[in-house]
């Protein structure tokens, strides 16, 4: 997990990537939040680019997942930005609740 930190020293959000069971199999997924105080800035980019610059120094993560919800326009700009590869809308359920999301995957090479 990464904390992201704005200007100011304040902590503005997280990045974490980890690893779960979906569909039968074990995956890496990556998620990201920024308090709403501090959205708008690219505090969120740069957390993701950080988290995905040691993902590939570590070469642990070679196919990463994330989720964000079909309405959640920046994540999901996100997502293109940093070279993940859009998969299609699907049903996820989480804690109980099934959610409208985006299915992104970034594979890297080596």
């Amino acid at each position: 997990m990464l904390v992201i930190v704005g200007e100011d020293g304040v902590v503005a959000g997280t990045v974490s990537l980890w690893d779960h069971e979906w569909q039968g199999e074990s995956i890496d997924e990556i998620g990201w939040m920024v308090l709403p105080e501090h959205q708008g800035r690219g505090l969120a980019s740069a957390g993701v680019a950080e988290a995905l610059r040691r993902a590939d120094e570590a070469a642990r993560w070679r196919v990463l997942h994330a989720f964000p919800a079909a309405t959640n326009t920046p994540s999901n700009a996100l997502c293109r930005k940093h070279d993940f590869t859009w998969r299609g809308p699907i049903e996820y359920a989480y804690r109980g609740r099934t959610l409208c999301v985006n299915h992104w995957v970034r594979e890297t090479s080596e």
